[in-house]
């Protein structure tokens, strides 16, 4: 039966290894480039990316995605005032 310091130590080497396929990128700062997506998808196409995004912080949060009518969504507004 493996030791589980040696399993802890197999897992830790494959995350490695998974890791290394990893596109990096280096930017100078103030020479990141621009992630602005507007020229290359619609707004549909980027609300869609969202979703995924939606659920995992969901799930990080450990909490149900909330369910309830539109009309009852908790907002808030900020109106500016008038310069």
């Amino acid at each position: 039966m493996a030791e589980p310091i040696e399993d802890e130590d197999r897992e830790r080497k494959a995350r490695a290894a998974a890791r290394k396929s990893w596109p990096i990128r280096v930017y100078r700062l103030g020479e990141e480039h621009d992630e602005d997506l507007s020229a290359t998808t619609t707004a549909s196409e980027r609300l869609e990316m969202m979703w995924p995004l939606a659920l995992d912080a969901w799930a990080s949060m450990g909490q149900p995605i909330p369910d309830y009518p539109r009309e009852k969504t908790p907002v808030r507004v900020i109106r500016r005032a008038k310069s």
